[in-house]
């Protein structure tokens, strides 16, 4: 299976599997939330920005994964935001285990803070808070 398969199908499945998350949120969506969707609610997307590692040989070790983990909300600040950044670095920071269809989470840590403000027609702000996290994935 893909590697970014892998590691989609585990970020969905850490992320939407807690309770304590899902009772901050209502959804957990890869890359773009349905026109439907409430907020607020958490998104997820591969930045592009990753490399295979290689051993003796060119074999493929693993493959270095980065992805943008972030609550989404119509809001004035980001403080009713942090509650649910915090509990996404609380599932997703410092994680080693098997992933899903055979495949391996190495390594999930993060690397980085993400915040940005997008400032809609009438002022209407949409922030994000969350973080970028880089995984090492196997399959």
């Amino acid at each position: 299976m893909s590697e970014t398969l892998v590691a989609e199908q585990w970020l969905y499945n850490e992320l939407h599997g807690d309770a304590t998350l899902m009772a901050l949120i209502s959804g957990v969506y890869a890359y773009v939330a349905p026109d439907t969707a409430t907020e607020p609610y958490v998104v997820f997307s591969y930045t592009n920005d990753g490399e295979d590692e290689q051993g003796v040989g060119g074999t493929r070790l693993y493959s270095v994964l980065r992805y943008i983990v972030r609550a989404v909300d119509t809001c004035e600040s980001f403080v009713s935001l942090a509650t649910i950044a915090d509990r996404i670095n609380t599932l997703l920071h410092g994680k080693f285990e098997a992933g899903p269809s055979g495949g391996t989470i190495a390594e999930s840590i993060r690397i980085a803070p993400y915040a940005t403000v997008e400032v809609l027609d009438g002022g209407v702000q949409v922030r994000q808070l969350g973080g970028v996290y880089q995984l090492r994935v196997q399959s």
